[in-house]
């Protein structure tokens, strides 16, 4: 199964937990491309998102593209 949620929702999640699944993000950069990417765990999902999505069977892997000019 995959879901997808941008963060441009109408419901926006709770960033204050964010330093903690962003610290060990992975980070891969070619050329004007920067990728980051993590796996949250089940707190940290639910505490950004408002809801146990592991109770969904769903894992939550956080990912940030940004292309520099």
């Amino acid at each position: 199964m995959f879901v997808a949620i941008n963060r441009a929702g109408t419901s926006d999640p709770d960033p204050s937990g964010e330093a903690s699944f962003l610290s060990r993000a992975e980070v891969r950069e070619r050329g004007a491309v920067t990728v980051r990417a993590t796996v949250l765990t089940d707190d940290e999902s639910e505490r950004y998102f408002g809801a146990s999505l592991a109770d969904h069977g769903i894992q939550v892997i956080w990912l940030n593209v940004e292309k520099w000019r």
